[in-house]
């Protein structure tokens, strides 16, 4: 089974995948600038929009995903962006396929163990929220706004929403085993030897996903390292900031 991928422009491949809960369309509009240079593809990840679903979600079985995809695509020395779990998703494929890749992109993601504690308190939410006679996504909205108060996150989540044959609304992604892989999300990266390709990691400045206290952990697992920090942006960049992103990863590609 292979991943569903957007593919748009043309020049050197270019692969990015989204975070948890996320799509292909989370990265379109950075995606649309880079796309005169590079060939683009956005992924689906497994269990995730229109990808195939799966039982084993762990970071193992995503990185094979991958993998099959740059296979399948014959892919030259790929570059990676991986947005927070998909940042995980990148940084275990280049521990894992080093040789396989180019460069690295690391958005708003530390190779360490996290707890996702209120991740999985959403995705219990979402599924104790009735979809059946739910008509329009204002009106879902209203409803998930008990469990969910921040809009971005609640528009976030409703973006894995489509309508079935009988136009009702239903979710794309497996939320159930989403729910229950948490255990295997929060992992850290296992290390297997530093990967010394070029590699940029970019923080948001409002977002405590990336710490000094990580900066150790990222310079022995990726040595050439170079950090980025966007401003006025939190863990969703691409959403608040998505110039800013670009004003850095565009130069990083070029060098």
């Amino acid at each position: 089974m292979t991943l569903f991928y957007q593919k748009l422009g043309q020049g050197p491949p270019l692969l990015i995948m989204p975070g948890l809960l996320g799509s292909t369309d989370n990265w379109r509009s950075i995606a649309k600038q880079l796309a005169p240079h590079y060939t683009l593809y956005l992924v689906d990840h497994r269990n995730h929009g229109q990808s195939f679903h799966s039982e084993d979600m762990t970071y193992a079985a995503m990185v094979a995903d991958v993998q099959a995809l740059i296979t399948q695509q014959a892919m030259v020395d790929p570059v990676l962006i991986g947005h927070s779990m998909g940042g995980k998703v990148a940084m275990q494929f280049a521990q894992t396929y080093p040789q396989a890749l180019s460069k690295l992109i690391v958005v708003d993601m530390a190779p360490r163990a996290y707890d996702m504690t209120r991740v999985a308190e959403i995705l219990q939410f979402l599924q104790k929220t009735p979809l059946q006679g739910v008509r329009t996504r204002a009106a879902l909205d209203r409803q998930l706004r008990q469990g969910i108060p921040d809009a971005l996150m609640r528009l976030h989540c409703m973006k894995n929403l489509r309508r079935d044959e009988q136009g009702m609304l239903v979710w794309s992604s497996n939320i159930p085993v989403l729910a229950d892989s948490i255990p295997h999300l929060e992992q850290a990266v296992t290390f297997q030897a530093p990967f010394s390709k070029p590699t940029l990691f970019i923080k948001a400045d409002q977002s405590d996903y990336i710490q000094p206290q990580d900066l150790a952990l990222i310079k022995t697992m990726f040595p050439t390292y170079i950090l980025e920090l966007i401003k006025e942006a939190n863990h969703w960049l691409n959403y608040h900031q998505p110039q800013a992103v670009l004003k850095v990863i565009a130069p990083f590609l070029q060098e």
